[in-house]
């Protein structure tokens, strides 16, 4: 997935403040910041998707009356030998 690395930066730099600003970890939260930002885009994606899929079934509609079995009606048997 091709996040763009600004706002990979940008995350990550919110990680860092929010854990205090430590020294060591900037590469863990690189990988967070990336991770976060995957899962949200995939979600978004999903959203999406699936949105537009919505708009392009119709909805059924409601159904007023139980199912009901129909039979046909049977015919007389015709004789075919004679109709030749």
């Amino acid at each position: 997935m091709n996040i763009p690395d600004e706002l990979v930066r940008q995350r990550s730099y919110e990680i860092w403040q929010q854990a205090g600003c430590p020294d060591g970890l900037s590469a863990q939260h690189w990988f967070q910041a990336k991770t976060e930002l995957e899962g949200q885009f995939r979600a978004e994606r999903f959203t999406a998707i699936q949105s537009e899929y919505r708009q392009q079934v119709s909805p059924r509609p409601p159904i007023s009356y139980p199912p009901r079995k129909l039979t046909s009606l049977k015919l007389p048997h015709l004789d075919r030998s004679r109709a030749a």
